[in-house]
């Protein structure tokens, strides 16, 4: 589907992203849409400083809007509830994300999708689902679709935009202008030569199966045995669990 087949049917969308910059691959839809954007991380990392600024100053160049009600959180703080199996901070955001989604009159929600990358990352999808999910059971036909914040993402494309001269400049600007990712930036370049000239929201297919090996959990490993962290996530025993229980919360 093109960007001109393509339309946000109701209200502002919404946006979850699992960590602030990743709204910048959504730029040129951003401007169109102009969505409602909540983030779970402040982009800290395991040592870094916060970034969530340079996302509120993007969103508030493009008209779209930065929701508070459940602040970005550290990396590490999100990690602990992980480990313990508790859902609890995840529900607070898809309540809120609800309830925005009401005011709003929002029947589009965008989320991160599953990549195997980022814990974080695959547990937004199931934000995003649940919350579409819950709209669902007060009567809104909502749609829940996926950004892909890195190539491992393997949903099909629902709908597709492509970036004119103009709109490839700003957002190459704005992309310029998010000091703490231009290293990230620079990698997914290689990775990804397209990325900045095509944006996708994708139908999300993942089934959270019993038997997944992420590569995070490879990634986390190598951090517990240099001492940053303490404990592994693991999908099967910490993540998935999280994602069922977020994936059968739909009452309202």
């Amino acid at each position: 589907m093109s960007a001109t087949q393509f339309q946000a049917v109701g209200g502002r969308p919404l946006l979850i992203c699992a960590h602030p910059g990743h709204e910048l691959l959504l730029f040129h839809w951003m401007e169109m849409f102009r969505p409602a954007v909540f983030l779970l991380t402040d982009g800290s990392g395991g040592n870094g400083q916060p970034r969530t600024v340079y996302s509120e100053t993007c969103l508030r160049g493009l008209g779209a809007a930065l929701r508070t009600e459940c602040p970005a959180l550290p990396d590490r703080v999100w990690y602990e509830p992980i480990l313990r199996c508790d859902a609890r901070p995840f529900l607070a955001v898809i309540e809120a994300a609800q309830a925005a989604a009401r005011q709003l009159g929002s029947t589009l929600i965008v989320s991160d999708a599953v990549d195997g990358y980022n814990p974080m990352h695959d547990l937004c999808e199931a934000v995003g689902a649940a919350v579409a999910a819950r709209l669902g059971r007060d009567g809104v036909v909502a749609d829940h679709l996926v950004n892909a914040v890195t190539p491992g993402a393997a949903s099909p494309i629902e709908a597709e935009f492509s970036l004119d001269p103009a709109a490839l400049e700003r957002k190459r600007a704005a992309v310029g202008a998010y000091i703490p990712l231009a290293e990230e930036a620079r990698r997914l370049a290689q990775a990804a030569p397209g990325y900045l000239t095509r944006e996708c929201l994708r139908r999300p297919v993942f089934g959270w199966p019993e038997n997944f090996s992420p590569g995070w959990e490879v990634t986390g490993r190598g951090r517990v045995t240099a001492q940053r962290y303490h404990d592994v996530i693991e999908y099967r025993r910490h993540v998935r669990p999280i994602a069922q229980t977020l994936r059968g919360a739909t009452a309202s």
